[in-house]
Formats: structure tokens, sequence, C-alpha cells
């Protein structure tokens, strides 16, 4: 039997999120990296504190990572859903963190 290995770094968003929900650290490693510096800009434009925006980007990451089932179905079905839907997936879309209600809830209780 042969083993391939995976190019990690040409895996798709949703390629990625099915291996993390395998519990694959590689996945995971991939997932942060693309993602850190926009999460983190974004917490830091909301909150305008370091130590917060960077907690609020690691607990964001908890979140996501522990409910990556529920997140890669409800994601493909949403997008296959969408009439209007383009080429690209809904996971690349612009989003901001008032269109994500747990994700305003996070920052705005941090930045009290």
């Amino acid at each position: 039997m042969t083993s391939v290995a995976l190019d990690y770094e040409t895996l798709t968003d949703i390629e990625l999120a099915k291996l993390i929900a395998q519990r694959d650290s590689l996945a995971v490693r991939v997932v942060t990296r693309r993602n850190n510096q926009r999460l983190y800009r974004t917490a830091w434009s909301v909150l305008k504190d370091r130590p917060d925006a960077e907690e609020a980007v690691q607990e964001g990451y908890l979140k996501g990572f522990a409910a990556i089932d529920i997140f890669c179905w409800s994601v493909v079905s949403e997008y296959m859903a969408d009439p209007h839907r383009v080429e690209r997936g809904p996971w690349q879309a612009p989003i901001g963190p008032t269109q994500n209600p747990p994700v305003a809830r996070t920052l705005h209780r941090l930045a009290r």
C-alpha cells in the first residue's frame, strides 16, 4: 500500500476544515497561519488593545475548532442553497465582526 503525502498549502479551507474535524494538527497550523494576521487586525481594530485582541483571536479559534463538524456542514449547505453564489466559497466572503454575532459578543465583552 502506498501512502501519499498531502500538500496542505494547496488544500481549500473546506478540505482543511474536514481534516481538522479528524483532529489533524497540521491542518490546524495551516488554517491559523492563513488567518492569524487578518483576524488579529480585525480584533485589534475593534478592541484597540493587543492582549485583548490576541485573546479574542485565540478564543475564536478554540470555539471554531470545537464546533468544526457543525461548521463544515452548515457552510457547505448554506453555500449550496445560495442561488447567487459565485466561484468563490462563502468562507472567502468579507465578514465583519458585527455580521457574526458570536464574534461581536466576544469582542464587545472584551472591550468592557
